[in-house]
């Protein structure tokens, strides 16, 4: 079987295409993280409170109503509180953020997402959350010493079934 020049030149292309991916495979290292960082990722996905409070309906307005519409005895405004969050490390403020709730009437969950780079060693966060705009205190708030290690990712999430912020 003869090849020719044809055959010479389509194994020579396929193995400078080879070279390439081998060469750019190991070459410009990449690192996804500054040597001696680690990462603070905070996650947060929490309903807010209403933003105003449900009220009785009073019983001139129950008269007019049908009896279908009697079943709802209160009127509740399906609008909700943004979330605020606040992330001090060693004392320093890193995040503030706050994030809206989710929907046409701004009545779904408000999520948010932040990643941080934070120098290893022992790092004191404080986390604090407010899920009620009318207030002006963090009704959530966790403090933690953490010894971060190099490459290390912390996940800080919130679930208020299990008491509010959760560090791992």
């Amino acid at each position: 079987m003869k090849l020719g020049w044809s055959g010479f030149l389509q194994s020579l292309v396929a193995l400078a295409f080879v070279a390439l991916i081998g060469v750019f495979s190991h070459w410009p290292e990449y690192r996804r993280l500054p040597p001696e960082s680690a990462v603070i990722k905070l996650s947060f996905s929490q309903h807010g409170q209403r933003l105003v409070d449900c009220a009785a309906k009073g019983p001139a307005e129950l008269a007019v109503m049908t009896p279908e519409q009697r079943l709802h005895v209160t009127r509740c405004p399906r609008e909700r509180s943004a979330i605020r969050v606040q992330l001090f490390v060693d004392g320093v403020l890193r995040v503030d953020t706050s994030a809206r709730s989710a929907g046409w009437s701004q009545d779904g969950k408000a999520s948010m997402y932040r990643r941080l780079v934070v120098p290893t060693g022992q790092q004191e966060l404080t986390v604090l959350l407010s899920d009620d705009q009318r207030r002006d205190d963090f009704p959530y708030q966790a403090r933690r010493t953490v010894t971060l290690q190099p490459a290390e990712v912390l996940v800080i999430d919130f679930d208020p079934d299990l008491g509010g912020i959760q560090f791992p």
